[in-house]
């Protein structure tokens, strides 16, 4: 009897251990390697939905063109798609919605929606920055807006969509 009422103690601390273990493996997961959002803007039409969940990793930093990422801004994390990194000249042509990148038209499968995009701009992308823009072209403000991203404001990559019915 004194066997069987030390083994059920000596289970539950090996359970007790093993919970508190796996809660500190997922707040460290939380907190230092990926990330998740519910997207509420339309900026990424129709590649990412509003209501759609974004998982995104915080570790892998090095974001590259064509790459979908998180960051920061004043007011709130926004997701938009990388068009230049540091050292690309960027040309976009309002009547057309064209972007062109060193001179070369952009291939944009995931862009279906063309329309204005406000004022033409051209620019260059300067060290330790990226140049991104959301898919959904026509959006008033969020898709056709060019954003400068310093490095130090990218949150991660978007590494999974889940879409999300009904929202």
């Amino acid at each position: 009897m004194q066997r069987l009422k030390t083994r059920r103690r000596r289970n539950r601390r090996l359970a007790l251990a093993a919970t508190a273990l796996s809660v500190m493996a997922i707040v460290l997961l939380a907190r230092f390697v990926v990330g998740a959002k519910v997207v509420s803007s339309d900026c990424m039409y129709p590649s990412i939905q509003p209501g759609d969940l974004i998982v995104y990793s915080k570790l892998d930093l090095a974001a590259d063109r064509g790459d979908i990422v998180v960051f920061s801004r004043q007011g709130g994390d926004t997701v938009k798609r990388v068009i230049g990194v540091a050292g690309d000249e960027i040309r976009i042509d309002v009547a057309s919605g064209e972007v062109c990148r060193n001179g070369q038209p952009l291939e944009e499968p995931y862009v279906t929606l063309r329309g204005e995009t406000g004022e033409s701009q051209a620019a260059k992308v300067p060290a330790g920055c990226l140049l991104a823009m959301g898919d959904n072209r026509p959006a008033p403000a969020d898709g056709r807006m060019v954003e400068m991203v310093f490095q130090a404001q990218l949150r991660g990559k978007v590494i999974l969509v889940l879409h999300r019915e009904g929202y």
